[in-house]
């Protein structure tokens, strides 16, 4: 079937250059943009980075065969992830970290096993104090007491990390991070990489992705800054790495997703962030009204809330 791209996607399908940023605003096609990209080079080794398996499973049915669809877990269980089956779990508990270090100080308990998850997906090879979390940080003698919780949370990770110490169970994220520490190489199999979502990768994955343009692999990072949705996890806008500042950037912002008026709105509420590059809405006609009309039969409001700390007080944004 033949696509018809836009005038924003064609130049990102044909770039030459090895570093490609491609900024995509919501609904722009930018997975469409990817799979094209891929279909102009039958002969490259390519690997996309999903998110999840989900998005996996729905990539192997939209990119060509010569594309490998793999999740970072998926990667890293096939080089390392296999040796950890037989200790091998979705997470720690309270209860598991408190037998292997050998307390039942709970609140001691509950701060190194958030120190090692902070650890797990950062880019750095041992436990730091920076991973120890803030409100844990907050005078001295806090900071004096975050030394032997650092210790701790070392040596639980090296417990964690050995296959034969089956004293300690590992995680998903455990043996993702035991690859990433071994600095692969992926260019043995790979001439391009595709990453998705890049302002959501932690650390740790943006970490992988800058050895691979090290290597001298090519690199194509695709995203959105403005969904960044993972922050609370650790993640980082990869999109604004440094060794991308050389990178050809390339912009999607015609949103098949939504009409004009929902377009002008979010255009509104994106110059309050700084956003000078407007929206623009292809999609079906919409019209945004300021309440509900009175005769619908049925309606729903779906909402989140943003806790952000202002000043050190606690202000609740919330976002329907």
């Amino acid at each position: 079937m033949d696509i018809k791209y836009t005038d924003e996607q064609l130049p990102a399908i044909n770039s030459l250059a090895r570093l490609v940023r491609l900024i995509a605003f919501a609904g722009t096609g930018k997975t469409t943009t990817l799979v094209g990209y891929s279909n102009a080079r039958p002969d490259k080794r390519i690997l996309y980075i999903c998110y999840n398996k989900s998005v996996e499973l729905e990539a192997k049915r939209k990119f060509p065969p010569h594309v490998t669809c793999k999740t970072s877990h998926g990667l890293a269980y096939q080089a390392v992830g296999a040796k950890y089956q037989h200790k091998l779990t979705s997470n720690l508990r309270l209860t598991d970290v408190g037998r292997a270090i050998g307390s039942q100080n709970w609140d001691m308990v509950r701060a190194v096993l958030d120190t090692l998850n902070g650890f797990l997906c950062s880019a750095d090879s041992k436990v730091l104090l920076s991973h120890v979390p803030a409100e844990r940080m907050e005078n001295e003698r806090m900071r004096q007491a975050a030394v032997r919780i650092v210790d701790t949370a070392q040596r639980l990770w090296e417990r964690m990390s050995d296959p034969k110490d089956s004293g300690v169970e590992n995680t998903h994220d455990g043996y993702l991070k035991a690859w990433a520490l071994s600095r692969p190489d992926l260019t043995r199999r790979f001439d391009i990489i595709l990453v998705d979502e890049a302002q959501d990768a932690n650390p740790l994955l943006a970490g992988l992705i800058a050895d691979q343009a090290a290597h001298g692999m090519g690199v194509v990072v695709c995203g959105d800054g403005h969904q960044m949705l993972y922050r609370f996890r650790g993640a980082v806008d990869a999109l604004e790495a440094d060794w991308l500042r050389e990178a050809e950037t390339h912009y999607l912002t015609k949103s098949f997703r939504f009409g004009s008026a929902v377009a002008t709105v979010a255009n509104m509420i994106l110059h309050f962030k700084g956003e000078t590059i407007p929206l623009h809405g292809l999609g079906q006609k919409t019209r945004v009204g300021r309440q509900l009309p009175a005769d619908i039969e049925h309606r729903t409001v779906l909402c989140r809330a943003l806790l952000q700390i202002v000043g050190g007080d606690k202000l609740i944004i919330p976002f329907c």
